[in-house]
């Protein structure tokens, strides 16, 4: 009989350790609308760290409905095979009010794409990674900054994502 109890008390204690990891684990996403194509565009994202973590920070450019226009996108955006345009940007880490990094960096071609809902709408983006960071447990700003006017993107809707990063090779 009581061989029969343990598996059902080991379920209930999964589900118990379960709840508990939902309700105190606090993955870090924030997305916010960022204008690429005018210089000196600033985004801003404040948050603690509670232990060391990787976090990955990118662009997120919103796909157009239709294949010709997806087509036309990349030359822009670029693709896995082609990088398509570069993005020149200003990216500042602080951690307890201090500077830990300033680096100019530049972004191009695409990695990912994700889908996401905002205020209603369903997202399909292509995301171009800026950099993947690790973090020590602080409280941290971090600053990303358009380098130069960019043309090439002014129509393309771009978001700028800052997220917990949970990759193991």
């Amino acid at each position: 009989m009581l061989e029969t109890k343990i598996p059902q008390y080991w379920i209930i204690a999964k589900w118990i350790a379960l709840w508990f990891i939902c309700l105190f684990y606090d993955p870090l996403l924030i997305r916010q609308p960022f204008d690429v194509s005018v210089a000196d565009q600033v985004s801003i994202a404040k948050f603690a760290v509670k232990k060391t973590e990787k976090y990955k920070l990118s662009l997120l450019f919103v796909r157009p409905d239709g294949l010709e226009h997806i087509l036309e996108q990349e030359r822009t955006i670029g693709s896995q095979h082609h990088d398509g345009v570069p993005i020149h940007l200003e990216l500042t880490i602080q951690r307890d009010r201090k500077i830990i990094s300033n680096t100019l960096l530049t972004a191009s071609g695409i990695d990912w794409g994700i889908t996401f809902s905002l205020n209603g709408r369903q997202l399909n983006t292509a995301e171009r990674l800026i950099r993947i960071v690790e973090l020590q447990p602080g409280d941290y700003e971090i600053t990303i900054k358009t380098s130069h006017d960019n043309e090439a993107f002014k129509e393309i809707e771009t978001y700028i994502s800052y997220a917990y990063y949970n990759h193991t090779p």
